[in-house]
């Protein structure tokens, strides 16, 4: 913690153009475990050792044959496999040149050693000592990994000092969130049942809980940019609010009633025991033969506390945003806090990312409370997210970073100039925010698809078809309408090269329907995977949008849509497909 937070390099001022796309690429890996004093690949290094002029007359002990094949591996650059090292003795004995472009950067050379040696020797310990070292080595280690990608809050009893996490930190502890519970879940066969629901659970906790504080930390960035941005061209708040666009835009919704249009939108608010209360967003739906539906909008359930209570929240919340400048020019408002917002984006991102694959292997032990807590945490990430994506004060602050970045010189002006419609579509906020979005709905859809799927084996039993089925068609409908509104409407943008991989094409254009591609392929992929009484259930919801993908222009798509039509919907109308 104390090296991260000293390293004067350059390494900590690099920030990515996007989420998805690293300019860390140099960051280094951490190192396998070593393999077993048996391993084929040791065994093999030992004979070529023993053959060799210089090799003692006698047989390497197994401490001794480790440290021989590391040597040999540091020699020749290897990546810290040792059962390869015999590989690498073949080689002439020249020692390989560091293509490390910041060799002296203890973030970008030692950082993820540091944190990848840690995470190694806790999950070796811990799993071993039950609910010892759940309950005392677990917490030390995501302490840690929350330390590099949060940051550390101002205040508290020890009155600490805030700090800021660079980029780099940030993704080489989500890499290491993601390394640790693979170790686990390789561990896990060799549990008990009730060994496994408490580490799956104190897993997807720990991964919950720093997915809300990112998100928590995001949306008072976001406030705090909009405010500054205000101050410095004296705008009061009030004032602006008046000037605001009442325009609303019409969008077409498919429901188990069929087709109708998005007329209005309302807040409903309803108390719960203890003074609380629970607001929620209601669609005001005009369907095509006249009714009128009303039902809630997909993630807009909000749980809040009581007055009382929310005084004692506030009173002990941290300050994670850094402070602005007591002085706030239109040259300089944003400065402070747009690099710390796109870090904060890319921790979320990662961590978004990395879950998609443990969810597989970590739901079926979980139970409901867990669930339902990281499947609130994700959302309220996809909610934060989809605000910023649309916030034209953000998108002027990101745009306003950009421009800071151009030289002085004409020619690079022009150049900057001649690119701008093409950077704004790759390099804004609407590129950050949307590739959020998108990995926060596609691990929604995930999530209530695994819980939704038939004759998966299970440590605890709870009602997840009820909870899954709605929210579950209710996201899939609402992410394939937006996806077929945003093709008809953007399409003609799109470099049709873009389209050859569908579920690669996030994070490359600002674009919904490129920034979601991956998560329709997704949701298609659902549906194939349903049993054919629960696709007929929905039928009237997936037909109409399963039939308008047939003019998009991904095949990776088409051809999944085919897939539906032969697998799903030609035994609903009785037709064999030879």
């Amino acid at each position: 913690q104390a090296a991260g937070g000293s390293d004067g390099s350059p390494v900590m001022a690099i920030t990515s153009e996007s989420p998805s796309v690293s300019s860390l690429d140099f960051l280094a890996e951490p190192q396998s475990l070593p393999p077993p004093h048996d391993d084929d690949g040791l065994r093999m290094f030992a004979d070529q050792a023993s053959s060799e002029e210089s090799a003692p007359s006698r047989p390497l002990g197994q401490a001794e044959l480790l440290v021989e094949a590391s040597f040999t591996d540091m020699r020749h650059g290897g990546d810290g496999n040792l059962s390869r090292a015999y590989e690498l003795a073949k080689k002439d004995m020249k020692a390989a040149v560091s293509e490390q472009p910041f060799p002296d950067s203890w973030v970008a050379t030692t950082a993820p050693l540091a944190l990848g040696t840690l995470s190694d020797i806790a999950i070796e310990i811990a799993v071993k000592r039950g609910k010892e070292g759940r309950e005392l080595l677990w917490p030390l280690i995501l302490h840690q990994f929350q330390n590099w990608a949060i940051g550390r809050a101002s205040g508290g009893k020890e009155e600490a000092q805030s700090w800021q996490p660079c980029e780099a930190l940030v993704r080489i502890a989500c890499r290491e969130f993601h390394r640790f519970p693979l170790k686990l879940i390789e561990c896990m066969p060799g549990l008990d049942s009730v060994e496994r629901q408490e580490w799956a659970s104190a897993v997807l906790v720990g991964i919950s809980e720093t997915l809300s504080q990112l998100a928590t930390v995001e949306s008072r960035l976001h406030e705090e940019l909009v405010k500054s941005k205000l101050k410095a061209y004296g705008i009061s708040s009030e004032e602006e609010t008046e000037g605001e666009s009442g325009e609303f835009v019409e969008v077409i919704m498919y429901t188990p009633y069929g087709k109708g249009r998005l007329v209005d939108r309302r807040s409903d608010a309803f108390k719960v025991d203890g003074g609380d209360y629970v607001t929620v967003m209601m669609n005001v739906i005009k369907l095509d033969f006249g009714a009128t539906l009303y039902r809630p909008a997909p993630g807009t359930t909000k749980f809040h506390l009581a007055p009382n209570k929310k005084q004692e929240v506030e009173e002990n919340r941290h300050d994670f945003v850094p402070k602005s400048p007591r002085t706030i020019t239109k040259e300089s408002w944003w400065e402070t806090l747009v690099p710390a917002l796109k870090v904060r984006c890319v921790g979320v991102y990662c961590l978004q990312h990395y879950l998609y694959d443990l969810l597989e292997s970590l739901l079926p032990h979980a139970p409901k409370e867990v669930v339902l807590q990281l499947f609130e945490a994700v959302n309220e990430s996809r909610v934060m997210a989809g605000k910023a994506s649309r916030d034209e004060d953000l998108s002027h602050a990101f745009q306003e970073a950009m421009f800071s970045e151009w030289g002085d010189g004409v020619e690079e002006v022009e150049e900057a100039l001649s690119n701008t419609g093409r950077l704004s579509l790759r390099r804004g906020s609407e590129m950050f925010f949307l590739t959020q979005e998108s990995g926060a709905t596609n691990n929604i859809v995930n999530m209530l698809a695994h819980l939704y799927r038939d004759n998966v084996q299970v440590d605890v039993e709870w009602e997840r078809d009820e909870f899954s089925e709605p929210r579950l068609i209710e996201h899939m409908t609402d992410v394939l309408s937006k996806f077929l509104a945003s093709e008809a409407k953007d399409g003609h943008l799109i470099d049709p090269n873009v389209w050859r991989n569908a579920s690669e094409s996030g994070g490359k254009l600002a674009i919904y329907c490129t920034a979601f591609a991956a998560v329709v392929v997704n949701i298609l992929n659902v549906m194939l995977q349903m049993s054919h009484e629960k696709f007929c259930r929905h039928r009237q919801s997936f037909f109409p949008v399963i039939c308008s993908l047939v003019r998009v222009q991904s095949d990776e798509i088409r051809q999944l849509v085919e897939e539906l039509l032969q697998n799903q919907i030609a035994p609903m109308i009785d037709v064999s497909i030879p």
